[in-house]
């Protein structure tokens, strides 16, 4: 049987579920490759989105802050959230719900670190009429209203309806902007009244908090600049990880091997293809010398297309490599790796490099968007997106050139000392409520670096 691309799989996948919804105007234009009546991206306009206006009295702290998360992973951006969260309950700042659309990993998470946890069911992929949006909405403001919310917290783009939500029920919202850029077909996967809806909406947010400039840069255009600032990402120092020896020993690595490390959802952004690619261009001695460990949650589609590439290859390189679901403890991972791996084809600010640099690994990378911000070309070694060939050499390079491992894990490890500290981010997102709940002024400025 002919295997179908990932893309083709998702587009099969979302004709069905128009089908469903009753879309056939949607479906009609897509199949005539008229995709889009127009974009949905349009410009900030202040005569079209004036001031609100509305004059709140500022509530008394402990906050009641409540957090919406997009996805039930473990990924960067969800954790971040509950991270930053915790901190805040810690520090009798806030009392914090988390509201996802589902149970997941990070449900579990937040709820061991003593969160209030609501499940709401609300996906964005399934709004796919004007009428579920608005009915989603209406859920949502329902939903909120028995926790009694401050403020919302819309953690990404995706959160949109939370938004939605708050502008009902008359809560200020801050939103937080971890995509690096809105492209073409931003919230593509919507028909096109609803993605101008969406899009819309996040307009409503009393604040955005951006996590890197590239998505300051990007977003620019779509907001007023006096709601918008920059809080970097960083992270909450992690308990002790397992002995590096304990965690080699369980996935059966030596310490002559050099393990490889890759960490993210598996998708096409992420671009893990590229590794399995670059493995499948080593000879058998360099495989030899080698393994290679990802590690994330799956896209169905993409992962099984990893899969297949990866059994297109040698018995020697297929051995070579491991593909693990997400990681409860990832720090155990990058502890007992020896280089990080990072294929992405996009990223805001991502949270895994960060983790590499903690971890003092040299580190192979897509110099994109904020990954750039994080480092430089004398601290990483770059390689262009789909360069296998590059990726490949570098990695080889690393293998054989033990100095050269140190001298690029020890840049990296420089690297991590060199950004923003888990505390000076927590005290950025205070002020960042702050201002969106009217305790201070916002200024002519248009961003706060830390």
């Amino acid at each position: 049987m002919a295997l179908i691309s990932v893309r083709t799989a998702s587009r099969l996948e979302f004709l069905g579920k128009l089908a469903l919804a009753g879309r056939c105007d949607v479906i009609a234009r897509r199949l005539l490759g008229r995709k889009a009546l127009g974009t949905v991206q349009r410009p900030f306009d202040p005569a079209r989105h004036a001031a609100r206006g509305v004059v709140r009295r500022p509530p008394q702290q402990p906050w009641r802050i409540a957090a919406f998360v997009h996805e039930t992973t473990l990924s960067g951006a969800p954790i971040s959230l509950v991270e930053l969260a915790t901190a805040l309950v810690e520090r009798r700042l806030a009392q914090v719900q988390v509201l996802a659309p589902s149970e997941g990993p990070i449900t579990a998470a937040s709820r061991k670190a003593g969160l209030d946890v609501a499940i709401h069911g609300v996906e964005l992929r399934d709004l796919l009429t004007r009428r579920r949006w608005a009915k989603a909405a209406a859920h949502l403001a329902d939903v909120m209203r028995a926790f009694a919310p401050d403020i919302v917290h819309a953690n990404s783009v995706m959160t949109a309806p939370a938004l939605a939500a708050a502008h009902i029920c008359g809560v200020p919202a801050l939103l937080n902007v971890r995509e690096d850029r809105p492209e073409e077909s931003f919230f593509g996967f919507l028909p096109q009244d609803v993605a101008t809806e969406a899009f819309e909406t996040l307009r409503a947010a009393d604040e955005i908090v951006f996590v890197s400039q590239a998505s300051r840069d990007g977003w620019r255009p779509y907001f007023a600049a006096e709601t918008c600032h920059l809080v970097v990402n960083a992270l909450r120092r992690a308990d002790a990880a397992a002995n590096r020896a304990t965690v080699r020993a369980q996935l059966g690595i030596d310490d002559a091997t050099m393990m490889v490390l890759a960490v993210g959802s598996y998708c096409e952004r992420k671009g893990q293809a590229d590794l399995v690619d670059a493995i499948g261009r080593l000879d058998d001695a360099a495989c030899r010398r080698l393994r290679v460990v990802m590690i994330g949650e799956a896209e169905p589609v993409y992962l099984g297309e990893l899969e297949r590439r990866i059994e297109r290859l040698g018995a020697e390189r297929r051995s070579a490599l491991s593909l693990l679901p997400a990681q409860p403890q990832p720090q155990s991972f990058y502890r007992a790796a020896d280089v990080f791996v990072c294929c992405s084809r996009s990223e805001s600010y991502p949270r895994v490099t960060i983790e590499a640099m903690g971890a003092g690994l040299p580190i192979v990378t897509t110099p994109v968007a904020g990954i750039v911000e994080q480092l430089t070309s004398e601290e990483a070694l770059f390689y262009p997106p789909g360069d296998v060939a590059a990726l490949a050499q570098h990695i080889v390079r690393l293998a054989e050139e033990p100095g050269l491992r140190a001298k690029f894990a020890a840049r990296a490890a420089a690297a991590y000392d060199r950004h923003a500290d888990f505390d000076a981010m927590v005290d950025g997102y205070v002020q960042a409520y702050r201002r969106a709940l009217g305790e201070v002024p916002r200024g002519d400025q248009d961003s706060v670096k830390l």
